[in-house]
């Protein structure tokens, strides 16, 4: 039996390779950009707000190439060309350095111009974080009333009842994860500043 067992190969579980193309093509490389403020605004409120690092916004902006062709179509190289720009060096992949390259070359339009074409496209999600911002703002007024109210009766617990009493034990755990609760929330909100006065329209 024990020769029998010593017989047998072991199942195959080899892992795929990655070829030497794959690997190269998601190696982090640094590219320079001359983009609007604007464009660099924008994107500095999707990294804050949807916690989007620039090296994820350029492997989404070139998900679908296709996609990313008929957002250059609509690039008005005219209009670029007439607000200034600076330059601004992001980390992204060389893939997504490539496509960039390939599609704006293929529709006539500047690398630049797509990139901001493209987060141009993205103002109705910006938006859409602004109503959610200010809902937030809102919301933490009152939460912070509600965590007022909570020191108040731990307080009274521990007035009535002695500052060891398991009641008072509990309700201390729990303004624990409350008071770490709203200061992370509170953090995220000033962080997010950004979007305050952000001009989708002009």
């Amino acid at each position: 039996m024990t020769k029998k067992l010593a017989s047998q190969k072991p199942p195959d579980f080899s892992l795929p390779k990655a070829s030497a193309t794959e690997l190269r093509g998601r190696q982090s490389i640094r590219v320079a950009f001359k983009l609007t403020a604007k464009c660099i605004e924008a994107m500095n409120i999707l990294g804050s707000h949807l916690r989007l690092k620039p090296k994820s916004l350029f492997d989404h902006m070139v998900q679908e190439p296709e996609t990313l062709g008929a957002i250059a179509v609509k690039a008005n190289r005219g209009d670029f060309e007439d607000h200034p720009r600076m330059a601004k060096t992001y980390v992204i992949s060389r893939d997504a350095a490539e496509i960039l390259d390939d599609v704006a070359g293929s529709r006539g339009v500047a690398r630049d111009a797509l990139v901001e074409a493209f987060v141009a496209h993205l103002m109705p999600l910006i938006q859409k974080e602004q109503v959610r911002h200010a809902a937030r703002k809102d919301l933490v007024v009152r939460m912070e009333h509600h965590l007022s109210g909570g020191r108040k009766l731990l307080d009274d617990m521990i007035a009535k009842l002695g500052d060891n009493d398991p009641m008072c034990d509990q309700m201390r755990n729990a303004m624990g994860v409350y008071e770490r609760a709203f200061a992370t929330l509170t953090a995220f909100i000033d962080k997010g500043q950004n979007i305050e006065g952000f001009d989708t329209e002009g």
